[in-house]
């Protein structure tokens, strides 16, 4: 307890710190986001770029002028993450900002905070403490909230999930991975996951609350615009980018081989993308070889939400904050326990160097520094770095976790099953 009120502290410390600089930060993700909210309930086209430039000139800003001139700087979420900003038009743009930042902030420690609840009784507030106290000092979410960014609901719809699985109620892990999917595309593949491991019902579920979502941001603005989304401007998104930005894995890789100097400009990744789909379906195979004989369990699904928010091929820096959901799963002492000392010491000190890593703030190095210095390449990924060692982590404590254990005990209902692991 006295570490996990540590951990708290020091993340309070570093956050506070950042305060001013998150404050002094132009909101341009927010600004996008918000304009293209006022244009959805006007029933304006929300992929519109030189009208919905127009517009943002109009609502936010001269500085909005040079909007909307290019994909990553234009509005190119689903016309539901237009919808959920929807909240933010009544006041004035800066008490709109303020507004969302501390909705942002409330919402993202709340997500946390329920992903402990998938921890035993005695260990859900350390291990909500070391979690809160790591996002906090977190560069990801300071970057979530300058720029204004709505990861707090994909980290709550991932939390839920978790609970959901904890107490096997798949309706729920459903509905929640199917809110986040529509929100984040990577969501999809953990629905695919879970079928494959024998949860169909959970794509029901998830179908149908994206579709309701989907719905409804249709009955506000127009329907046209889902369509044109995914005809139009997910195809180009999906491709990724070189920008260091870019904290995918494949990201990273894409700036290790590429002879682009120029990391700062959004260069397309090419052919190097699909070394994200290489990387899901090899870690899904792996995790499925593992835990084929048991039930479902927390520590499967939040492995699973580390490696599709380390694939990529596009997981822009503040995406990370998403980390510190399965993070928390990874702190559960009955896992720990079946392990010896050596293998705790170093997931110790695995978990502790991901979390100095994702607070650092990724290089931007300019395209002179890179041609004078090819390892100034290594070091704009951090985050990458930081979530690959969770990945690690996780899939050993995922083999320590099932390795001795019978095979699950199921009555043959999907609802019924009774736990996941049975020791030997």
């Amino acid at each position: 307890m006295v570490v996990a009120l540590l951990v708290a502290a020091l993340g309070g410390a570093i956050f506070v710190m950042r305060y001013p600089v998150i404050t002094g930060a132009r909101p341009f993700d927010f600004d996008i986001n918000w304009v293209a909210a006022r244009r959805l309930v006007d029933g304006a086209p929300l992929y519109a770029a030189h009208s919905s430039r127009v517009e943002a000139i109009s609502l936010v800003g001269p500085f909005m002028r040079n909007a909307f001139r290019s994909p990553y700087s234009s509005y190119i979420g689903a016309p539901v993450v237009a919808l959920v900003h929807t909240p933010f038009l009544a006041p004035a743009h800066d008490d709109a900002v303020a507004i969302f930042r501390v909705v942002a902030w409330i919402g993202s420690v709340v997500a946390v905070g329920v992903a402990a609840l998938t921890l035993p009784a005695r260990s859900r507030l350390p291990g909500g403490l070391i979690g809160i106290g790591a996002l906090l000092m977190s560069w990801s979410l300071a970057s979530t909230l300058s720029m204004g960014q709505a990861n707090e609901l994909v980290m709550l719809a991932y939390a839920f999930a978790l609970v959901g699985v904890a107490r096997q109620k798949w309706p729920m892990v459903g509905i929640a991975l199917g809110v986040a999917s529509v929100l984040k595309l990577a969501p999809v593949f953990l629905v695919l996951y879970l079928v494959v491991r024998g949860r169909r019902s959970v794509l029901g579920w998830a179908v149908g609350s994206a579709g309701a979502v989907s719905v409804a941001a249709a009955a506000v603005g127009r329907p046209s615009d889902t369509w044109t989304w995914l005809r139009d401007v997910l195809p180009g998104a999906s491709h990724g980018t070189l920008y260091f930005g870019n904290q995918s894995l494949t990201g990273w890789i894409g700036r290790l081989v590429s002879p682009v100097t120029e990391l700062t400009s959004n260069w397309d990744l090419g052919s190097i993308r699909y070394v994200s789909w290489i990387f899901i379906v090899g870690c899904g195979l792996a995790l499925w070889r593992l835990t084929r004989r048991h039930a479902v369990q927390p520590l499967e699904l939040g492995l699973g939400m580390l490696v599709v928010l380390l694939a990529g091929p596009l997981s822009w820096d503040h995406y990370f904050v998403w980390a510190f959901v399965p993070l928390v799963v990874l702190l559960d002492p009955a896992v720990w326990r079946r392990s010896g000392i050596r293998e705790q010491c170093a997931w110790c000190a695995g978990l502790t160097t991901a979390v100095v890593l994702l607070a650092i703030r990724p290089t931007m190095p300019s395209a002179v520094e890179v041609a004078a210095d090819p390892l100034t390449r290594l070091y704009t990924s951090p985050s990458s770095l930081a979530v690959l060692i969770l990945v690690v982590v996780a899939f050993r404590q995922v083999a320590v976790a099932t390795a001795g254990a019978r095979d699950v005990v199921s009555t043959g209902h999907e609802g019924s099953q009774r736990h996941a692991l049975v020791p030997a």
